[in-house]
């Protein structure tokens, strides 16, 4: 199974996983779909960040991080920008799209920080995230996929479903199979069929 995926993420599961269930290796099948929906949702206050990678509130000191080379200082600059207030995170989130959304890096952040602060108000983003189809935004299209089922962008239901079975991309076609799944559960039945 996890052949499939890629070694980066095989690196990031087993280091979850061996720290969560060192003492208890008898792990369910609902344990797997925990873990595997942690790492996809990538928040970072799931991960251990030394107080010297996370950034300060400014724009600049934020920009700046989330394009540095070490991804530790990029989750960084994620979890600053997650703790913003809301208008100010907006504008941040508007101000980043502009000048840096074409590097696939600050899209993934950008697209990211939607999706776990349930910013409704750039769906937008979310749809354009979705919908791209240059590989290195995959994992931009993983976080938009959540943010749809998040935000309730059931409009955005038949893309979603051409992901969950035609993805090549196993952590892109399991999201959009888990959020499938879940707008199905939280909508009315002609939104889905």
């Amino acid at each position: 199974f996890f052949r499939i995926w890629s070694r980066p993420f095989q690196i990031k599961f087993n280091n979850y996983f061996l720290c969560t269930y060192q003492d208890n290796l008898a792990v369910s099948a609902t344990d797997y779909n925990s873990i595997l929906r942690q790492l996809l949702n990538d928040h970072p206050d799931n991960m251990y960040l030394r107080p010297e990678w996370i950034s300060g509130a400014s724009e600049e000191e934020i920009s700046r991080n989330l394009q540095h080379q070490d991804e530790a200082r990029q989750y960084g600059a994620a979890k600053a920008l997650l703790q913003l207030h809301p208008k100010a995170m907006i504008l941040m989130i508007d101000n980043l799209h502009t000048a840096l959304g074409n590097d696939y890096v600050v899209h993934y952040y950008i697209t990211l920080t939607i999706n776990l602060n349930r910013v409704s108000a750039r769906a937008n983003l979310i749809k354009s995230a979705l919908a791209e189809t240059i590989p290195q935004y995959a994992k931009s299209r993983v976080a938009a996929a959540w943010a749809c089922l998040h935000l309730g962008l059931s409009d955005q239901i038949p893309l979603i479903k051409e992901l969950s079975q035609t993805s090549q991309w196993a952590p892109l076609k399991w999201s959009c199979q888990q959020a499938l799944q879940g707008m199905k559960q939280s909508a009315t039945p002609e939104n889905c069929s």
